[in-house]
């Protein structure tokens, strides 16, 4: 299968401070973050949507590793396999923060996109521009970090309207601006909302899951007993009923033989699951 039906709005964007390149979006057909999304660390970032094309995905980012710009990358694309029904968009950014855009004259409206340098969002089936307004002028202004401001972005895109449809999945990739061939720690956030019936604001849920687990991973680096302590409550803040913080947070505390503070944490656990308590008894055999 190289196309389907998949009318949304995605965002790509390169982060001036740390070189990160990210691409985002959501959609009301299912499973967004398998097909119009694609990265690679070091080389840049597309979306393929309206009548996906999966061409589009695979020789894009092989035409970004061989050195092409973002502009360059789309005139190749419709070389090799031009847009005949006019029913195809494509969103690419490169490692530089070039941006461009190709909406088939076929889309079904509203349908456009806004490029800017490190920064470009696209989409079809929408209310109206104002969705894409709403995205960039969102993202530009914000505060946050990188993956938090482009989440919210997304959000305030689709209060401006979005998919005309509503909405089911969506998703964010952010990978390294130089890459190390190590899939795995070059990609810093992979994160999906297949069917959900507000999935950009399970998206920021989720968000906030992983940045707790960048703590966790934090904590159990530290040698200190007091240091991982510090790092799991901090995780805690994010992800308040995950138990596998708590229980490490009460392990510690055990080793600092602070017991009232170990039956508090317990406590919760064993009211989340009986299992944390015999988890607890295989650990002390």
């Amino acid at each position: 299968m190289r196309e389907m039906n998949i009318s949304t709005f995605s965002l790509v964007a390169r982060d001036l401070k740390t070189g990160l390149i990210a691409v985002a979006g959501g959609t009301n057909w299912f499973n967004y973050g398998r097909w119009v999304p694609h990265i690679k660390a070091g080389f840049g970032a597309l979306a393929t949507q309206a009548e996906t094309n999966m061409y589009y995905a695979q020789e894009g980012i092989q035409a970004l590793q061989e050195g092409s710009l973002a502009e360059q990358v789309i005139d190749l694309m419709l070389k090799k396999d031009p847009d005949t029904k006019g029913v195809y968009q494509l969103l690419v950014i490169d490692n530089y923060g070039n941006t461009d855009c190709y909406t088939g004259e076929n889309c079904h409206n509203y349908a456009g996109s806004i490029c800017e340098e490190n920064l470009a969002v696209a989409g079809n089936t929408l209310v109206d521009e104002q969705t894409l307004k709403a995205v960039i002028n969102s993202y530009k202004t914000s505060k946050l970090s990188f993956p938090h401001k482009i989440i919210k972005a997304l959000q305030e895109g689709r209060k401006a309207g979005g998919d005309l449809r509503g909405m089911k999945s969506a998703s964010l990739k952010i990978a390294k601006g130089e890459g190390s061939g190590k899939y795995w720690n070059d990609i810093i956030y992979d994160l999906r909302v297949d069917e959900h019936t507000d999935p950009l604001k399970e998206l920021e849920r989720i968000y906030y899951v992983a940045e707790a687990y960048q703590l966790i991973d934090r904590a159990e680096s530290e040698l200190l007993v007091e240091d991982k302590i510090k790092y799991y409550q901090k995780a805690l803040e994010l992800d308040k009923n995950n138990g596998e913080i708590l229980f490490w947070l009460a392990r510690c505390y055990q080793s600092l033989n602070n017991f009232p503070k170990v039956e508090e944490i317990r406590s919760q656990l064993h009211s989340l699951s009986g299992h944390w308590d015999e988890y607890w008894k295989r650990l002390d055999n």
